[in-house]
């Protein structure tokens, strides 16, 4: 079984992934710093503070996941179609649209619609529900983890220390929360 972690950019998917390594889960993370540079001159992709736990589906492979089975694994949306079959139980993290392109646009100085996050969303959820390696699914929303990390990992039932893991969750870096937001940007 592999832990996934998955959602759009800017959904919290980093600092779930800090929890359940805080929990005692294994993490399987990218070696490769260079593949995440998005709007940073200096080639280093900065958004979270403590590490980069994304790899790309082109270095998984199925007996990458065997060899780490039991580990949780963080792909973000637009490459979930691209997951070498395993077993899986999924975490898909969601966050209000809105909350999602202003925080992407001031991480990667990129700008992305909102139609264009709403429609990789509603494709994770298709492209999830479709495989059948995928043998659970529970959603969690941002503003929860941020403000109720304990009862979030509590509640999962994952082979994992939930007190630890919610230790490591820091609301303040929730800053793009939509009773906050400057409208229209």
């Amino acid at each position: 079984m592999i832990y996934l972690v998955t959602g759009f950019m800017r959904s919290g998917t980093s600092a779930f992934m800090q929890g359940l390594e805080a929990g005692g889960l294994n993490v399987l993370k990218s070696d490769n710093r260079d593949k995440f540079n998005m709007g940073h001159s200096d080639g280093l992709y900065k958004p979270n503070p403590v590490s980069l736990y994304e790899m790309r589906p082109e270095e998984l492979s199925t007996e990458l996941l065997e060899i780490n089975n039991n580990s949780a694994l963080k792909v973000v949306a637009p490459q979930i179609h691209m997951l070498p079959v395993h077993e899986y139980k999924v975490i898909l993290l969601r966050r209000d649209s809105e909350e999602i392109r202003q925080s992407f646009e001031a991480a990667f100085n990129l700008k992305r619609p909102i139609e264009f996050i709403e429609s990789n969303m509603n494709n994770l959820t298709t492209v999830l529900n479709n495989r059948k390696d995928v043998k659970e699914i529970i959603e969690v929303q941002h503003q929860d983890l941020m403000f109720n990390p304990l009862e979030v990992f509590s509640s999962l039932n994952w082979p994992i220390d939930a007190e630890k893991a919610a230790s490591v969750i820091d609301s303040g870096l929730y800053r793009f929360r939509k009773d906050k937001l400057v409208m229209g940007l």
